[in-house]
């Protein structure tokens, strides 16, 4: 006899929201976060998830998936209601309703099903499932690294670069749009997803490791002046890169 329960995991912390943040704003920062934790009802596979044994008890896991279906403004409200104003509900559920086609339900990345079979359990979850909600819950603080990162070069390592500087502005914005770009096919994997998962990846390890390299010919090369100024952010540079290549590093993991 083997018989299946359904479960899901918690989603990741929810985003702060100022109450003085406008609808518009607060409702970006919601799509964003729902998009990462959340799928169109209709987007997920329970067939491919059961699809491996044949459950006494199919009909009550067929029900507990349909409970886990929620409406946009049910899950608003839920982890939003008491960051947004009266006035602002029904623009932030409309933003959300424009984002998801249908009910709201749990990414993949956060869904597995517990197996009893003859005395024997198992697990059985999405593929790459652990990793994959890891990244996703870390792609926020990654984005605000590279944002922190853009800012901080031109005042932490000098103004005048020129052009044989190693870390060029654009490439961090390119890093930023693919890492964006590679936030939305995560939750709904296509042809093109691993193609982005590899690009991104490199473009971590790239950037880390020249960052890193910059970091180390500052030191080398820095006056006494500049040196002191320098080497107290030093230590916090060369963390920012560690970061950077250890993120792109688990990122190609993801193809393993």
């Amino acid at each position: 006899m083997t018989y299946g329960e359904f479960e899901v995991y918690d989603p990741s912390a929810p985003p702060e929201l100022d109450l003085s943040w406008s609808g518009k704003k607060k409702a970006k920062e919601i799509v964003d976060w729902l998009a990462l934790e959340f799928q169109d009802f209709g987007d997920f596979d329970f067939v491919d998830l059961v699809s491996e044994h044949v459950f006494e008890n199919f009909d009550e896991l067929q029900s507990s998936v349909w409970d886990q279906a929620s409406s946009s403004r049910e899950t608003v409200l839920e982890y939003f209601g008491n960051s947004i104003l009266a006035n602002q509900l029904d623009e932030v559920v409309q933003a959300v309703e424009d984002h998801f086609e249908g009910e709201l339900f749990p990414a993949d990345h956060r869904i597995y099903l517990d197996v009893s079979e003859d005395g024997e359990d198992e697990q059985i979850e999405f593929s790459d499932t652990e990793l994959a909600q890891s990244i996703v819950e870390d792609i926020p603080s990654i984005l605000e690294l590279l944002s922190v990162v853009r800012s901080d070069i031109p005042e932490s390592l000098g103004h005048n670069q020129g052009p044989d500087f190693l870390l060029k502005d654009d490439e961090l914005q390119r890093l930023e749009e693919r890492l964006i770009a590679l936030k939305t096919s995560l939750r709904s994997p296509s042809e093109q997803t691993d193609e982005l998962i590899v690009e991104t990846g490199e473009g971590f390890q790239k950037v880390g490791s020249k960052l890193a390299a910059h970091v180390g010919e500052m030191t080398k090369i820095s006056t006494l002046k500049f040196a002191e100024k320098f080497g107290e952010s030093t230590g916090t540079w060369a963390g920012r890169a560690a970061i950077l290549v250890i993120f792109g590093e688990r990122l190609l993991q993801l193809l393993l």
